[in-house]
């Protein structure tokens, strides 16, 4: 009669779990703190239309209804007394209603937080005085849809969005409120050919990253 197969793992394992001190070796769930870093995207829609083309594209946030970083964290699983720091990990864009035959180029993003509504601020020639550019020059295709493409990023400017996202943090921790309510972002660029009225839809994505100390169960 053939051995049940579960006797065979028997017959196999034990030779091994008393091989080195002659007692069988039980494994054993563990608790274990860990630092993990976990990702989180923001998407804003574009839509580039008419003679203007896409250039001096202004919009004003209002962060505390854009951006709710609790909910973020909450929806994660996420204990904010456990997060370390939250950054900026990369800025991408992709065209997702194309053009035939529309090219961009020079595009680039700056941006001005505000503790009060600043409105739709006029701007003038980019690049704007007191503005912190975010991405410098970036060049492509509009005539078809694209994967996501990573930007060139000013380091000022990540260090400017860094210190901003720390705020958010800090507030969520404490229940405060420290951070600027506004946000003022401004794109320009080029749409080539220029003689040719612009109709085309895309997406910048920023991707954040939220490191903490998480607990996990291990095997040992």
């Amino acid at each position: 009669m053939r051995m049940p197969t579960i006797l065979k793992t028997l017959a196999l394992a034990l030779p091994v779990a008393f091989a080195l001190n002659g007692c069988i070796l039980i494994p054993q769930i563990e608790d274990r703190v860990v630092e993990l870093a976990v990702g989180h995207s923001v998407v804003i829609p574009f839509t580039s239309q008419g003679a203007t083309n896409f250039e001096n594209d202004v919009k004003t946030v209002d962060l505390d209804g854009e951006f709710d970083l609790k909910s973020v964290l909450d929806d994660a699983g996420i204990d904010a007394s456990k997060v370390k720091d939250v950054k900026l990990a990369s800025v991408a864009y992709r065209v997702t209603r194309p053009e035939a035959g529309r090219t961009i180029s020079n595009g680039q993003v700056e941006f001005k937080t505000f503790t009060s509504d600043p409105g739709t601020p006029a701007l003038g020639a980019p690049p704007t005085a007191t503005y912190d550019q975010l991405v410098t020059s970036f060049s492509g295709s509009a005539g078809a849809k694209t994967g996501w493409i990573a930007v060139p990023l000013a380091s000022g400017g990540v260090t400017s969005l860094n210190t901003l996202l720390g705020q958010f943090l800090n507030d969520v921790k404490n229940g405060g409120s420290t951070h600027p309510r506004y946000l003022v972002y401004h794109v320009y660029g080029n749409s080539n050919p220029a003689a040719t009225p612009t109709d085309f839809d895309w997406e910048f994505r920023l991707q954040l990253s939220i490191v903490g100390t998480f607990k996990t169960k291990v095997v040992n």
